[in-house]
């Protein structure tokens, strides 16, 4: 057979295999409007005050410290410390380890303290309506506390779970 044939056969066979085989895991990119629909609600019957208000209450429930918030913007800002554990590996490795160096490895902390960032826009729409917007960041710091890498979280469960919790909120502040 010719050598150039044989070539052009594998190579033709190699393409339609790489054409049968499956993609994988697709992932549809997030684009900047499709996180900020994500984001925002809108609430009927509530005045601005009010949502405030309720945002505040179920930031501090959720376990937030409010560090800042402006009336004039309708802007709250708020951080929790969240503990990343380490895996089970980690920790069993840490355990025999500790046989071994007389419990001094004891002192090594293994878990990493994170900050989870929320900040909350409250916008009037219009007479008794309002527009919120809820944007989660969570910032890596590294040993020290410095800032090492911040990513905004897009799960649209989570700000789900947010917008029920604000509702909630809500009606609670309404009925008082």
């Amino acid at each position: 057979m010719n050598p150039r044939l044989s070539r052009i056969s594998i190579a033709i066979t190699l393409a339609l295999l790489a054409g049968c085989a499956t993609a994988g895991d697709l992932r549809v990119p997030v684009t900047p409007m499709g996180v900020r629909e994500v984001q925002t609600r809108s609430f009927e019957n509530v005045d601005a005050h009010t949502a405030m208000k309720a945002a505040i209450d179920m930031l501090q429930d959720g376990g937030f410290t409010i560090e800042r918030t402006d009336a004039d913007l309708g802007l709250i800002v708020g951080r929790q410390a969240v503990i990343r554990r380490p895996s089970g590996g980690l920790r069993a490795l840490k355990y025999v380890g500790a046989a071994f160096s007389y419990g001094l490895i004891g002192l090594i902390p293994l878990n990493k303290t994170d900050e989870l960032e929320a900040s909350v826009n409250v916008t009037s729409i219009d007479e008794g309506s309002v527009r919120v917007r809820i944007a989660l960041q969570r910032r890596m710091l590294d040993k020290n506390g410095r800032l090492k890498k911040t990513e905004a979280l897009t799960s649209g469960p989570v700000y789900q779970d947010l917008f029920e919790l604000l509702g909630r909120s809500l009606f609670v502040s309404e009925a008082q």
